[in-house]
């Protein structure tokens, strides 16, 4: 951990640790997020298009809404090697919404 640290340029060895629980968060969290997504972009453009054109191009909007998830997740991934970090990227405000929900629905 402490060689680790030097290269990325922590200070301690428990950041580089909250650097690898952060990883496998967002490793965790990305396939209910993206299956959500997509169940939920699907129900908003059922009102829109009908079934036959939702499932034609089915397979280009969860190629879209991997692509979004993927670049938020990476700049999230970016965010945690600054030294001056940010809790507000909109992976963190995303997750926050997600728990949220997630005690309310309780």
């Amino acid at each position: 951990m402490t060689e680790i640290a030097q290269k990325i340029g922590c200070q301690k060895e428990y950041q580089v640790s909250r650097i690898l629980a952060l990883k496998t968060l967002r490793e965790q969290v990305r396939q209910p997020w993206h299956r959500l997504t997509c169940a939920r972009i699907a129900r908003l453009l059922a009102g829109y298009v009908d079934s036959e054109q939702l499932t034609q191009h089915q397979q280009q909007i969860e190629q879209l809404i991997t692509l979004q998830i993927d670049q938020i997740i990476a700049e999230d991934r970016i965010n945690a090697y600054r030294r001056q970090r940010t809790a507000h990227t909109l992976f963190a405000e995303s997750f926050r919404c997600y728990l949220g929900a997630v005690i309310h629905s309780s």
